[in-house]
């Protein structure tokens, strides 16, 4: 058990280095050069506060280990005379008394047994929790990967109106209704707020992706450019059993029911007695007469045994264990269930994410694209009106931001599945 001990303390102390050392690392280079989602998930796990709760719940649950199984500690007791007790070997002045109470055969083991349970438990525990800084990270970092690509769009578009708006001047002074000048700046001031807004969403989002990496937001580097990829993923059965062998929160209610078995033992044992055994030294005076053994310091050995009569308590201890590990029985069946849930609905994201992806990829963003070339040039030969224009300049813009909408849920749902079966890559 302690060499298991020694080993959980030092990967974690070799972990926390590694770790530190890399985070160090970052922040010396970071500034140079865009952050990429490793560089920021290995800050995250370096820095989090709240993964520090985690880390230090789970050390403190390795020293309750070594308490465990430990013995009571011994008893010394004195007992001074003020008044001496005249016996017949001599006067009695002192008493000296030392004893240790060992508990029934189990008792020690069982406890022992339950904190080892609670502190591999803490370990899944802090699992869990690293799996879902890194998560977080990861939606943070991608939705701030949208915001970006979707704001280079509309300042694109911002500035293919402004060109439009300038060929529509020349045609006003030329004699043309000025409506349609009128039209193309409302547009213009549309996409500026719709930017605007954009542009707050991201500063948001750099706030919040910055205080998941502790750093102030000023010092938060720009971020590695959002791309999409061609990623596939297992089976959705495959998914299901990695979940159920590799998913930390599960690991640790499982845990939590064998903690529940431990401590049902440990009230069952309790209507055993537990022993104390002790050593007696009496200090005795001179003796005024002479007498056999006459001023000799007597020992003696005692036994004390504990009397675990009260029925009523012990029996409501064993009921006591026995319903926490039912409830637990029963919180491990109902997150099994939630967590399945959960996989199958970023399942369902990730594939519709993927169809989205390539369904705009290759045929809507080259329509919308070839559309608006098209109208450009029916504009130029007067052979289309502002309102066609504008119509597909809209429609441009908004398969733009639908693409990158879904090439962050993609990634998303990969960083749920990810954390929801255990895995970090």
């Amino acid at each position: 058990m302690y060499t298991q001990i020694s080993i959980f303390k030092l990967a974690s102390a070799r972990r926390n280095l590694a770790v530190g050392l890399i985070a160090l690392s970052l922040q010396t280079a970071v500034h140079s050069e865009p952050l990429t989602l490793n560089q920021a998930l290995n800050m995250a796990e370096a820095n989090n506060p709240g993964l520090d709760r985690f880390r230090s719940q789970h050390l403190a649950s390795l020293e309750r280990v070594e308490l465990a199984d430990a013995l009571p500690d011994p008893k010394l007791q004195v007992t001074y005379f003020g008044e001496s007790v005249q016996t017949r070997t001599g006067p009695q002045e002192a008493i000296y008394s030392v004893s240790q109470t060992l508990p029934w055969w189990g008792k020690l083991n069982r406890k022992a047994d339950y904190a080892e349970s609670e502190a591999s438990a803490a370990e899944d525990l802090y699992q869990s929790g690293r799996l879902q800084l890194r998560r977080e990270v990861a939606y943070r970092y991608y939705e701030l990967g949208y915001l970006a690509q979707s704001i280079l769009s509309t300042e694109a578009n911002l500035k293919l109106l402004g060109n439009l708006a300038a060929i529509t001047d020349e045609r006003v002074r030329g004699g043309e209704s000025l409506n349609e000048l009128l039209r193309i700046n409302l547009e213009v001031e549309r996409k500026r707020d719709l930017l605007d807004g954009l542009t707050q969403s991201r500063e948001s989002g750099r706030a919040q992706l910055a205080a998941l990496l502790a750093l102030p937001v000023e010092s938060l580097p720009e971020l590695a450019e959002l791309t999409a990829d061609s990623d596939t993923l297992p089976e959705r059965e495959a998914l299901q059993l990695a979940l159920e062998a590799k998913n930390p929160e599960l690991s640790a209610l499982r845990r939590g029911i064998e903690s529940a078995r431990y401590r049902s033992e440990l009230a069952r044992l309790e209507r055993y007695p537990d022993f104390t055994f002790g050593l007696n030294y009496i200090q005795v005076g001179s003796a005024l007469a002479v007498t056999p053994d006459a001023g000799k310091d007597p020992w003696s050995v005692s036994l004390a045994v504990s009397l675990p009569i009260w029925g009523g308590k012990n029996s409501a201890a064993r009921k006591e264990a026995s319903a926490l590990r039912d409830a637990s029985q029963a919180h491990y069946e109902e997150r099994m269930l939630q967590l399945k849930a959960d996989l199958s609905v970023a399942l369902a994201k990730f594939k519709e994410a993927r169809v989205r992806i390539d369904r705009y990829d290759t045929k809507l963003i080259p329509l919308a694209e070839q559309a608006m070339e098209n109208t450009q040039s029916g504009y130029a030969n007067s052979m289309q009106t502002m309102t066609d224009l504008i119509d597909s300049e809209r429609s441009l813009l908004e398969v733009q931001l639908i693409y990158w909408r879904a090439v962050a849920d993609l990634e998303k749902a990969k960083a749920s599945i990810r954390a929801l079966i255990g895995a970090n890559t």
